[in-house]
């Protein structure tokens, strides 16, 4: 992939409050309770693209246990309004790609979905279907 992440604004991971990410691990006890099992586990090698929400409640604290449990994650943003634009550039800040921002273009949208289908990934994430279908409209393009 050669473009490393597209977000609003790099700059936003610093809104990003340690505190307000304990508080969402307390009252998000099954998410946490999943990503302190997934961040256990032994995903090193694996490539796993996610196509979903982007958000402090409980897409951080997937993400970072996956990268922890040594995945190389890759994120993409599933609808053009839903994105919390400080968790996306906090999630980059922690090393992690993500493509997507509040308010993209339907074009934006659809070079972002490019971008994390172009990943390879080995396990898909999709919220909506989109990833899984870009990924057999390239197969049968190639």
């Amino acid at each position: 992939m050669s473009v490393s992440f597209r977000i609003k604004d790099p700059n936003l991971a610093s809104h990003i409050n340690p505190g307000e990410l304990d508080w969402y691990r307390i009252i998000t006890p099954i998410t946490e309770h999943y990503a302190n099992i997934i961040s256990k586990r032994h995903y090193h090698g694996k490539k796993i693209a996610y196509w979903g929400h982007i958000t402090l409640q409980n897409t951080i604290s997937m993400m970072l246990a996956l990268k922890q449990a040594g995945a190389e994650v890759v994120i993409g943003a599933c609808n053009v309004d839903s994105t919390d634009d400080c968790a996306a550039a906090y999630m980059v800040s922690q090393g992690i790609p993500v493509f997507g921002w509040r308010g993209m273009s339907q074009s934006d949208y659809q070079e972002n979905l490019a971008m994390v289908r172009g990943f390879n990934a080995d396990y898909l994430c999709d919220m909506g279907g989109e990833l899984i279908v870009a990924s057999t409209w390239i197969k049968i393009r190639q």
